[in-house]
């Protein structure tokens, strides 16, 4: 559960880390309104987003419905206002993951 004590810190962090030109990378697992707040989405101007589930969620993180539209392993939208840029990332499968961890 996202401990909602963490907000206030979370956004000092990222005006001021925008301004001496320190990226802060936030990373979250579920886009509910009540974690991604207006704050939020304020301070932290470039946003990432792979394929959602919802368009409700789409529209939260990235302005826009198309991550709801993904569907190849990897793909992603990158948001810097007022561009939406799609950027296809590296992907490792489980299979590559289980051979990797065997070989350690």
């Amino acid at each position: 559960m996202f401990d909602l004590a963490v907000l206030p810190h979370l956004l000092v962090a990222g005006t001021s880390g925008s301004a001496v030109g320190v990226h802060l990378v936030i990373s979250i697992q579920r886009p509910a309104k009540f974690v991604i707040t207006d704050g939020i989405i304020a301070n932290f101007q470039c946003r990432a987003a792979f394929r959602m589930q919802r368009k409700a969620d789409s529209n939260r993180v990235i302005d826009s419905l198309k991550a709801f539209s993904l569907f190849k392993p990897g793909e992603m939208l990158f948001y810097r206002y007022p561009d939406l840029q799609p950027v296809q990332c590296a992907t490792i499968e489980d299979y590559d993951i289980e051979r990797l961890v065997s070989a350690v």
